[in-house]
């Protein structure tokens, strides 16, 4: 298990990249910041949405891309 690489972003969205199964595969958890996707909790806020991106999905790819350019950057 490889430790978290954290990095801190312009956009109002979080990303969560992990190989998943004894096969390996890609799958996300996406969540939005700010308003109208925040709920508030006692002392902070929290994303409201979670989406879930089975490995099958295109979208895998591009957030894959995404941060890897970011960690590029950084």
């Amino acid at each position: 298990m490889q430790d978290p690489c954290w990095s801190t972003i312009k956009e109002h969205v979080s990303c969560i990249i992990s190989d998943t199964g004894t096969e390996g595969r890609t799958e996300c958890l996406v969540s939005f910041w700010g308003e109208p996707f925040m709920a508030r909790t006692v002392g902070r806020d929290v994303p409201r949405y979670i989406f879930h991106v089975q490995s099958h999905s295109e979208l895998v790819g591009r957030l894959v891309d995404l941060v890897r350019g970011y960690r590029v950057a950084a």
